[in-house]
């Protein structure tokens, strides 16, 4: 039996996990919480609400977007087959992490090597401008009635209605005995590090990119 223990936490509990985009992955967001070790806290399983479910083989996990989520694989020889079920909503998502993409290319020769987890030199930026250009007010309608991963999400759910079981809610206690099996050896990070760090989340944080695209689409609309 080849087994995964998946931890998911609900969008609202995204500032009690502490986003971070290092090191830095494409479309990749991680928690800067130990979640081995979260549960020490008397509060955090109560605030983050986590859901916790073991996959067994010829199990199907529906993830919904933006839901964090934490796995581990509880045997040796762990293989688990992924599909991205791509939304009418996730253009936004895509503009904002293509500015990400750039920002990282343009300073990754700045960056320390273990920050990052690059495998191709970025967008080109006139892809994003591209994006820009779909996001502008005077551009043509792109937007559809219906789109394709929204009408296979709905078949899905009409289709399994029967057989969906939700992930109960997981307490304190129960949290922590999932997780005694954890390593207590925590790495630690030197001051330079952690500087350089706070400089780049601050750089790529969901309010700057915000502002960023923001003013963007500004510049093109005039």
């Amino acid at each position: 039996m080849r087994r995964k223990r998946w931890t998911l936490f609900p969008p609202r509990s995204t500032p009690i996990l502490r986003p971070t985009r290092l090191p830095y992955e494409e479309s990749s967001v991680f928690s800067r919480i130990d979640l081995l070790h979260a549960a020490d806290d008397e509060t955090f399983v109560e605030k983050s609400a986590p859901r916790m479910v073991i996959l067994e083989p010829g199990d199907i996990l529906l993830v919904p977007k933006h839901w964090w989520h934490f796995v581990q694989c509880l045997d040796d020889g762990c293989i688990s087959v992924n599909t991205w079920v791509d939304l009418q909503s996730d253009r936004d998502d895509k503009l904002s992490e293509s500015i990400i993409s750039a920002v990282i290319s343009m300073t990754k020769n700045h960056l320390t090597g273990h920050l990052l987890n690059i495998n191709d030199d970025g967008p080109d930026l006139s892809d994003i401008m591209n994006l820009i250009n779909a996001f502008s007010s005077d551009a043509p309608n792109i937007e559809y009635d219906e789109n394709p991963g929204d009408q296979f999400l709905e078949k899905f759910l009409s289709k399994f209605s029967d057989s969906l079981i939700e992930i109960p809610l997981v307490n304190r206690e129960n949290y922590k005995k999932q997780m005694e099996s954890r390593d207590d050896a925590r790495n630690k990070i030197d001051e330079d590090e952690l500087n350089e760090r706070s400089i780049v989340d601050a750089i790529v944080n969901a309010e700057t990119i915000a502002v960023i695209k923001r003013l963007l689409l500004a510049r093109k609309n005039k």
